[in-house]
C-alpha cells in the first residue's frame, strides 16, 4: 500500500486548514488538494495543479457526505484507505515536522511502566492483523521531506482530552523502518522518554 495524494479539508469537526491556498509542502512529491466541506458549492480544489484523480472523482464530495472520511467509510468507496496527520507545520525554509499523537490516562512515572504502555499500544494496533497507517505516515513523511514522530503523552483521566504538560512523553522518531518493524510487533530501540516541557522545547 502507498499513498497516492494529501488533502487537506474543512469540515464541521476541523477548520484548521481554512487559510491553505497553496503546497504546504513546498518540495513535496504528492499531489495535494484542498476540499472545503462547509462551502455550499463544493469543489476539489488543486494545490499544484494536477487533476483529481477519478475515481474517487466527484463522489468524494458528494452532499451525503461530510468528510473525506465519511467518504472513505462508505460503502461507495471499494478501493481507497486513508489515514490522517495529526500536526505538522513548518520550521523553516524547505524544513518540516510531524507529529503523530496518542494519549495515556495511566501515568507513565517511570521508564518501565512508559515502555509497558507502549508495548501494548505496539501490540493491540500497529502489529493487528491488516494495520498499515504507521508504514503509510512514514512513506508520505519520506515522500514529502519532513521529521515524523510517533508521541505518547499523559491525559487528566480516561475520559479527558487534557494534555499534562507536567507528565512525561515517550517520543518515537517514526520513518519506514521503524514503521514496519512496529506492524511487525517489534519494539522500536530509537526512542525518548523526558519530561513533557523538555520535549517541547525540543520541537
Amino acid at each position: 500500500m502507498k499513498p497516492l495524494w494529501l488533502s487537506f479539508e474543512v469540515n464541521s469537526k476541523d477548520s484548521t486548514n481554512q487559510t491553505i491556498n497553496k503546497p504546504f509542502f513546498q518540495q513535496g512529491q504528492l499531489p495535494e488538494y484542498f476540499i472545503n466541506y462547509l462551502s455550499e458549492e463544493r469543489e476539489v480544489e488543486s494545490l499544484k495543479n494536477e487533476a483529481w484523480p477519478d475515481p474517487p472523482g466527484a463522489m468524494v464530495i458528494d452532499p451525503k457526505f461530510f468528510s473525506t472520511y465519511d467518504y472513505i467509510t462508505s460503502k461507495t468507496n471499494q478501493r481507497f484507505n486513508t489515514t490522517d496527520i495529526d500536526y505538522a507545520w513548518k520550521v523553516s525554509e524547505n524544513q518540516y515536522k510531524g507529529l503523530e499523537t496518542s494519549t495515556f490516562f495511566i501515568p507513565m512515572k517511570t521508564e518501565a511502566t512508559a515502555r509497558t504502555l507502549v508495548r501494548k499500544f505496539i501490540e493491540k494496533r500497529a502489529a493487528a492483523r491488516g494495520a498499515h497507517q504507521f508504514s503509510l505516515l512514514a512513506q508520505v513523511a519520506e515522500l514529502e521531506g519532513f521529521d515524523l514522530q510517533l508521541v505518547f503523552m499523559n491525559v487528566e483521566s480516561r475520559d479527558s482530552p487534557r494534555i499534562l504538560t507536567d507528565a512525561n512523553v515517550f517520543a518515537i522518531p517514526l520513518d519506514l523502518k521503524t514503521a514496519r518493524q512496529m506492524h511487525q510487533g517489534t519494539f522500536p530501540t530509537n526512542y525518548q522518554f523526558l519530561p513533557w516541557q523538555d520535549w517541547a522545547a525540543s520541537l
